[in-house]
């Protein structure tokens, strides 16, 4: 394939993209909201994950003080928040239409009951 130089992939050059604060990526955008509401860390600790181990909650955690200052010991305080603002895993909602299914990854993100789209139409 001619000179093409190997994919720099390593921890070093995300968290340099990610301290950028003038780029475009929406990347650094939903990290500082993972840090500061949702908490939905994309992590690879199960023995069946395919990916790299090294993608742990706490590597993943470390990066909202490096990035953010978020210190570690804040971050349920501010998931519980979000949880208790918005209804968590029972928001009281009208007029919703929870569109993800079965084979969705943000399926945690959402309400979903078995095969079927949660719909709730008040």
């Amino acid at each position: 394939l001619g000179n093409v130089p190997c994919l720099d992939a390593s921890h070093e050059k995300l968290v340099l993209e990610l301290s950028n604060t003038t780029a475009t990526s929406s990347y650094r955008l939903w990290f500082y909201q993972t840090c500061t509401e949702f908490g939905f860390y994309q992590t690879c600790e199960d023995t069946s994950c395919p990916f790299s181990r090294m993608l742990t909650i706490q590597s993943q955690t470390e990066l909202c003080s490096r990035l953010f200052d978020i210190p570690q010991d804040r971050l349920p305080v501010h998931i519980d928040f979000t949880n208790q603002y918005y209804g968590g895993n029972q928001p009281q909602t009208q007029r919703v239409l929870y569109v993800n299914g079965n084979k969705s990854r943000w399926i945690l993100l959402s309400l979903y009951q078995g095969t079927v789209m949660v719909i709730r139409w008040n």
